[in-house]
């Protein structure tokens, strides 16, 4: 799920935010479900955009 913010920080710079909401399941064998999560949180947060964590199991 992708939400399009705009900053209303008063700048008028019209700098669009994105949260990225990361809610995988477990990847069986390989990693539970908070490690995939935090894992594709790092990928958000290096594209610019503001990850939210929210493990499936």
């Amino acid at each position: 799920m992708r939400v399009r913010l705009t900053s209303h920080d008063g700048g008028g710079n019209g700098a669009v935010l994105f949260r990225v909401l990361c809610c995988p399941d477990s990847f069986k064998g390989t990693a539970t479900a908070r490690e995939a999560a935090e894992a594709m949180a790092v990928g958000v947060r290096d594209a610019g955009a503001e990850p939210v964590v929210a493990p499936m199991a």
